[in-house]
Parts: C-alpha cells; sequence; structure tokens
C-alpha cells in the first residue's frame, strides 16, 4: 500500500472532479503561511458558492489548487509549503494535512485564500471534520495519535495518544458522536468526540492490520477491509466481529450506499466488490481498473456518488446505488479524494 507521504489529494465539495493539473496551469500563488493567530474566522453557510469548487494537493509541488468543477479549470493556486497532502472542508476553511516529520495542518480561508498554519509535532497523513463539535481531526501517521482542532478558533483541544501504529483511516459516526480509526495493528479504534478520549478498543481477530473503514448509516456496524484477508463486519455495540466478508485478495478502501444496503470494498487489484449489508453476500465484482491501485474515497454530500482516484491517472464517477460509470476523468496521479 502506498505511504501517505507520497500521496497527492483531492477534496470534492460536492459532486465533481479533479482534473489533470498538467492540462489546468499553475494559476495564481500564495506566499508561504506564518503562524496562526487565535483570531476566530467567520464560519461560512453559504454552501451554494463553493458547491462547484474542488481543492486538489499537490504534494510535490506543495501546494493546493481550486478548480471551478462547472468550467473544469483552475482559479487560483495556493502555495503552502512542506508536503500537503489529506483535506477537508469545514467552516470556512479547507485543511490540509501536512504530513511530514514536524508537520501541521494548514487552514485554507475558502473566501480569502489566506493561510495559516497549526504547529502540530509528527506528520498528519489527513483530516477529517465533526460537524457534532466543530472539530477537526488530524490523524498522525508518524506520531501515531489523533490531534482535535477548535474549526472556529484553530486551537489544539487534545491531542489524543495511543491511536495505533501507523493509522491509516477513519470513519465518523454523527449520530452517537465517535470516531472510528484504522491503524495497521489488528484493532479498531473507538474515539468519542464530545470527550476526545479513546473509549473502546476492538480487535479485528485477523492476524492483520486494517486499512480502510466504513460505518452503517446508524453506526451499528463497522467495515474494515483488511488486506490479505477480507472485510471484517463488527458489531460497534460489543465490539466483536459478526462476519467475513470474502471477494477480492486485498481489499484496502471502504465505502458504501447512501441507504447503506450496499457495502464497496476497492481492491488493490483494480475491482470492486458489493456486498449486501443485510444479507453479508457478495453481489457483485466490478473490473473496474484492472491491475490498478484505488486511492481513498470520497462520496457526494447526498450519498448517491462515489468518487475513485486510481493510480492510472484518473478519478471514476460512480452511481453509489449501481456502481454504474458516470464518468471516467482524467487526473494526474491522484491518490486520494475527500469531502
Amino acid at each position: 500500500m502506498t505511504l501517505p507521504t507520497l500521496f497527492r489529494y483531492v477534496a470534492i465539495v460536492s459532486t465533481g472532479f479533479c482534473l489533470s493539473l498538467s492540462a489546468c496551469g499553475q494559476g495564481d500563488q500564495q506566499p508561504v503561511p506564518q503562524a496562526l493567530t487565535n483570531t476566530p474566522h467567520r464560519a461560512t453557510t453559504s454552501h451554494s458558492k463553493r458547491q462547484n469548487l474542488a481543492y486538489v494537493s499537490d504534494e510535490s509541488d506543495a501546494l493546493v489548487y481550486v478548480v471551478n468543477l462547472a468550467t473544469g479549470t483552475i482559479v487560483k493556486t495556493v502555495l503552502l509549503g512542506g508536503s500537503p497532502n489529506g483535506l477537508t472542508v469545514a467552516n470556512g476553511n479547507v485543511w490540509v494535512a501536512n504530513n511530514m516529520p514536524g508537520g501541521g495542518v494548514f487552514r485554507i480561508n475558502t473566501t480569502t485564500y489566506v493561510v495559516a498554519m497549526l504547529n502540530e509535532n509528527g506528520g498528519p497523513a489527513t483530516v477529517a471534520f465533526s460537524k457534532n463539535t466543530a472539530t477537526v481531526y488530524a490523524l498522525d501517521y508518524f506520531a501515531h495519535t489523533v490531534t482535535a482542532i477548535n474549526a472556529t478558533t484553530g486551537q489544539t483541544l487534545a491531542v489524543i495518544a495511543d491511536a495505533g501504529a501507523l493509522p491509516q483511516q477513519f470513519d465518523l459516526d454523527a449520530v452517537n458522536k465517535r470516531l472510528y480509526e484504522v491503524p495497521t495493528d489488528g484493532t479498531l479504534k473507538v474515539i468519542d468526540t464530545t470527550t476526545n478520549t479513546i473509549v473502546a478498543t476492538m480487535q479485528l481477530g485477523t492476524g492483520y492490520g486494517g486499512n480502510g473503514v466504513v460505518l452503517s448509516p446508524d453506526g451499528s456496524r463497522a467495515y474494515v477491509a483488511v488486506s490479505n484477508y477480507g472485510v471484517v463486519v463488527l458489531d460497534t455495540a460489543s465490539g466483536t466481529p459478526v462476519a467475513t466478508l470474502l471477494g477480492c485478495p486485498s481489499p484496502d478502501r471502504m465505502a458504501r450506499s447512501s441507504d447503506g444496503s450496499q457495502i464497496y470494498a476497492f481492491c488493490d487489484d483494480g475491482t470492486v466488490d458489493s456486498f449486501n449489508a443485510s444479507a453479508l453476500t457478495l453481489t457483485k465484482m466490478l473490473s473496474l481498473d484492472p491491475g490498478h491501485v484505488f486511492g481513498r474515497l470520497a462520496t457526494s454530500n447526498d450519498g448517491t456518488t462515489l468518487y475513485v482516484p486510481s493510480n492510472s491517472n484518473k478519478v471514476f464517477v460512480l452511481d453509489a446505488g449501481t456502481l454504474n460509470v458516470l464518468q471516467t476523468i482524467s487526473v494526474t496521479n491522484p491518490q486520494a479524494i475527500a469531502l
């Protein structure tokens, strides 16, 4: 599996896609950010103004592109420095993980494109946003921690230790205010987002570490992709495995349909497995991009569309209910997509 330090990431604000950076050009650059002040930023609720924009991080060139999805053009280039990787959009800002030793989290204002830097030890691989608590979580691949950041002030609320070895990915349960995080030590960590503490450590029981995780809509089940094993289904109330779903040999990334009836495993051989969530049976195997590896996935805000990056320089836009390919977009080395 490709290490997060090699990743370039794409963040989609709504239904849309990343375009080829070589085709788009460079755009306007912003200066390298200064240290963050504690001045609060106004939280924007004008989603309609942002819904046609995509934020694309380019690790090699240390910048983020802002792409207008309606016209397919780059409207801004924001120079960050460092090693920008995973992104999330929250409270009128784009939050970008700086995945390098001694890195931190960049914050880009989506109106002014002013950049601030949050100091953090280690190097976060990706970030996520909890709407319930207005908190940004940074998953640190090097320090094995999860840092909770106030999305309004930018202040660090907590550094959650014991996140496990080389944490890979997380998913948020907004109903029960839980964050599920997958390290490579064969466990699933559960963080209470109201207290920012680890409240449970679930054993996968596979002898292998997990890669990706997705939750059922009500948070009652967690589906964890385990390479060389299968997809482990855990009951989140008891913390025990209840089934193993078998399909491709190396499931990596996870997603689901908007209603939770279908669970999708995206595999390292370019295939996609679809499982019935009720019957826990394999219903479809799709040879989407044979011989290629998928990056981190994204789902549209309404849950009906999946955005799947591939190292074949494509982003596949899929119907989340049928897995039908709606569009194939040429993209320069996309490694992840995040909303």
